[in-house]
Formats: structure tokens, C-alpha cells, sequence
């Protein structure tokens, strides 16, 4: 789940295809990796408070802007793909 506008071009394109793929790698090793597929789906109803928590959970206080045409998009997965346990990032390791 994640949040985007209408008027972004993430809003656009997934109202006019809603196939995602979301890729989260390990800032450490970037080597590991977690991607998921699937369907987007994306609702306004919540939106205006899931982008304050979040921004209240990592800033302190609400989304300095208001948020208009805010969206949540729900990403249904269809398949996961991870790569948790790849080669170290330091080839001196994996002699």
C-alpha cells in the first residue's frame, strides 16, 4: 500500500493500466531484494489521514501540504519474488 495523487503521473498510469510492480532492497546488501506484482487499486476514502500517520510517523507532524486528489493504492499481489539470502556484496566473503 502506498499513496499517491490523481494529478501524478503514478495516479495516471495506474488508472489507465493498473499492473504494478513494487521492488524494496536492503540498503545494507543490495543483493537482497523483495519484488511484488500485481493489481492496483486505488481509493480516496482514508487517504487524507494515511498520508498524515505517515508523515506523523516519520516527520512529527501532519503533511505540510494539503493533500488533494490524495489516493491510497492497494497493490493485490499476484506474485512475490525475493532474493534474501544472495551473494554477500563483498566478493572477499565468498571465497
Amino acid at each position: 500500500m502506498f499513496t499517491t495523487t490523481n494529478a501524478r503521473a503514478n495516479g495516471r498510469h495506474l488508472r489507465r493500466d493498473p499492473c504494478v510492480s513494487v521492488l524494496v532492497w536492503d540498503r545494507a546488501d543490495p543483493y537482497r531484494y523483495i519484488k511484488v506484482e500485481g493489481i492496483a487499486e486505488l481509493g480516496q476514502d482514508g487517504a487524507t489521514g494515511y498520508i498524515n500517520r505517515l508523515s506523523n510517523k516519520y516527520r512529527g507532524t501532519d503533511f505540510p501540504t494539503h493533500p488533494q486528489n490524495r489516493v491510497i493504492v492497494r497493490v493485490s499481489p499476484s506474485r512475490i519474488h525475493d532474493y534474501l539470502d544472495g551473494p554477500s556484496p563483498d566478493p572477499s566473503i565468498d571465497t
